[in-house]
């Protein structure tokens, strides 16, 4: 019969992006917590890395813009949907630049959930939990 997979969902708790005008230019510490957990529920969703930028890193070593193996394939939930406007194929972009589009910092994405503060945690306990009902109910 057909297996069923873990989901792995994260959290970005506490990550409030809080100096200047909240960029991740200007909260370092937050953006790349934020990234590691992004990347993870990214995994956690289908088994497989979606981000286009990863996907290149992870085939060769370096972001060239090129994959060789296999197609980009849609974007990631944490990328924005259009990025594949900026596609030369299904394997090239024309720069590095034009394939790094992340959505931006605090935004809640596939199985990645931001919770700056308690107020807002049981928000996305909630949210989680009516996931996981309907993947055990489906």
């Amino acid at each position: 019969g057909d297996q069923q997979l873990p989901t792995i969902f994260t959290i970005g708790f506490g990550l409030t992006f809080s100096r200047g005008s909240g960029t991740c230019g200007e909260n370092i510490e937050d953006c790349l917590g934020e990234e590691l957990l992004r990347y993870i529920a990214d995994v956690g969703d289908n088994f497989r890395i979606d981000t286009d930028y990863q996907q290149d890193w992870r085939e060769d070593g370096k972001i060239d813009g090129e994959l060789f193996s296999e197609s980009f394939g849609p974007p990631g939930p944490c990328e924005d949907p259009n990025i594949v406007n900026n596609r030369l194929s299904d394997t090239q972009y024309p720069s590095v630049g034009s394939m790094i589009s992340r959505l931006p910092p605090r935004e809640n994405c596939g199985n990645y959930f931001n919770a700056p503060s308690q107020a807002e945690l049981q928000a996305v306990f909630d949210e989680i939990a009516s996931r996981m009902f309907t993947r055990l109910a489906g």
